[in-house]
């Protein structure tokens, strides 16, 4: 045997403090239990599935008219090493189908990697953001590169799997990690009790805190027995106050698409102009209210004539924050995450900062936000409402809504009905477009001129020649967000990630040399 070991491609996972072999392997597994040389030290299951005709044989036999005698057959192994009272499981082939989800650390192989990579060397992230969790990116560069390169926001994106270089080649070579840890290393089998306590022994280490340590920011829970003691929380809140909970579209509405909302599985035939939590607790059965039934009931977006757009669980659409175990969760678009402490408490002091007073008046619930800018129109006849007035440059790739009212002060105003993650990112990232259009391209700022002169005759404008350069630090975007106070405390409350986004929007405003101001429309039930 050559004294050079080959380089081979393992799978790692690390067992549960509560697991072990035999509880880790689901019922039914259908492996042999084989003889593993003393030497290693482990416990080795192997099996081979039942010979099975591929999906596609009946396609091939309808064109030959004849029967094809084709099967296919794979093997699985399945090795536990013990180390440092853990469990280590390398898996081959289908081995990892055999062993319970529940079993193994999540995040296990990305925190390996992200302590053994080489920072300059990175190939290929996977991210996901709360809002859009249903989107997964993957990036991929052409060679290895650093983390700038991948562009991503690290205060927002979650990192799900990376790959690229590990510093110590005699370690590994190439390394992805996600939950397991696949490597591709030099190693002989009798080594792998060796290899296995070195894994563990990376796992362990804190360096990735130096230069990973965004991925900490936001995490996303996947723990099956976490997850259930969160939605017991959410539940027990429902029954109750439902305070720091509300209901929001887990995608972005086209504006254009006018509908009303019905929550289907409840006694309720009735059709409501907006969301709310309050409306559909009225209308389900709330003393039986349980995940299953908020998976179970709908919210469909229907039309004038009963034509439904589209649908999605109740439970898909809850916004919900609360504190347990000395951590903050957040439950959005049916997915929890936790958020570190101290990221959560600065994006906190971020947000109160860039809070302002009321800016405009309170109005009733069931108003639209069409209504509210037509009465604020009413209102503010100083002002210059650009509702709906978009402007299409050749610089950009769709038409802008400059904002839906530009104020003497100059300020740009952007106005949304309800606290809904997905629509407010969109919003906070409109106001960036606008402001970025408006300073850095003359052609969007002559159109601007003619849509203000065809909204407010009278109204000055902040650029009367479109051709000279704009100072940013004379004018201000201002979110100004409608929605009902909760229940009980009268609070008004912003979903984390959508302050998250709020950071990120003035971030980029602040390099225009905007000025960034948040305020609350109060949507009363007497207003």
């Amino acid at each position: 045997m050559s004294n050079t070991p080959k380089t081979r491609k393992l799978a790692v996972r690390l067992l549960k403090d509560s697991f072990e072999p035999d509880s880790a392997l689901k019922d039914g597994h259908g492996l042999d239990e084989n003889v593993w040389p003393p030497l290693v030290d482990g416990r080795l299951f192997t099996g081979r599935s039942r010979l099975r005709p591929p999906r596609w044989i009946g396609f091939l036999e309808e064109g030959t008219g004849e029967k094809l005698n084709l099967g296919v057959r794979h093997a699985s192994a399945v090795l536990f090493i013990p180390v440092a009272s853990r469990w280590m499981v390398f898996t081959f082939g289908g081995g990892l189908y055999a062993l319970k989800q529940e079993s193994y650390e999540i995040g296990f192989g990305l925190r390996c990697v992200l302590n053994a990579i080489d920072p300059e060397s990175l190939k290929s992230l996977d991210v996901s953001t709360p809002e859009q969790t249903t989107i997964q990116r993957r990036i991929q560069a052409s060679q290895e590169s650093e983390l700038g390169i991948f562009n991503i926001t690290t205060d927002r994106d979650i990192l799900k799997k990376i790959q690229g270089k590990a510093v110590d080649n005699e370690f590994a070579k190439n390394m992805t990690g996600a939950d397991a840890l696949t490597m591709s290393t030099p190693v002989f089998a009798k080594d792998l009790k060796k290899k296995a306590e070195e894994v563990l022994d990376i796992y362990h280490q804190d360096n990735y805190k130096e230069r990973f340590g965004w991925v900490d920011y936001v995490a996303h829970v996947r723990e099956k027995e976490t997850c259930e003691k969160l939605n017991a929380c959410l539940i027990v809140n429902l029954k109750s106050d439902a305070e720091s909970a509300h209901l929001a579209a887990p995608e972005i509405i086209d504006p254009e698409i006018m509908g009303d909302f019905r929550y289907r599985g409840t006694k309720s035939r009735e059709t409501y102009p907006t969301l709310s939590l309050t409306d559909y607790l009225a209308a389900a059965e709330k003393s039986t209210l349980s995940v299953e039934q908020l998976k179970r009931h709908k919210i469909v977006l229907v039309q004038d004539d009963n034509t439904e757009l589209t649908r999605w669980p109740i439970f898909n659409s809850l916004v919900y924050e609360t504190e347990y175990q000395g951590g903050l969760y957040v439950l959005s678009t049916g997915c929890w995450y936790r958020v570190d402490t101290d990221f959560a408490d600065e994006v906190n002091a971020f947000f109160e900062k860039v809070m302002c007073g009321p800016i405009l008046p309170d109005t009733k619930v069931k108003t639209t936000e069409d209504e509210y800018i037509g009465d604020l129109k009413r209102a503010q006849p100083d002002w210059a409402c650009l509702h709906t007035k978009n402007i299409k440059c050749d610089k950009w790739s769709s038409a802008i809504e400059s904002c839906d009212f530009l104020t003497p002060e100059n300020q740009f105003i952007h106005i949304k009905n309800k606290a809904e993650s997905a629509t407010l990112s969109h919003l906070f990232n409109q106001g960036v477009v606008s402001a970025e259009a408006f300073k850095r391209d003359a052609e969007f700022r002559k159109e601007l001129n003619a849509k203000i002169r065809d909204a407010h005759s009278g109204f000055q404008s902040p650029c009367p020649d479109h051709e000279k350069p704009i100072a940013g630090g004379d004018f201000a975007v201002v979110y100004a967000v409608m929605r009902e106070p909760y229940k009980g405390n009268g609070d008004m409350g912003l979903p984390f990630f959508s302050k998250v986004a709020l950071r990120n929007a003035k971030q980029r405003l602040d390099d225009l040399g905007f000025q960034t101001q948040f305020s609350w429309v109060r949507k009363e039930e007497a207003a």
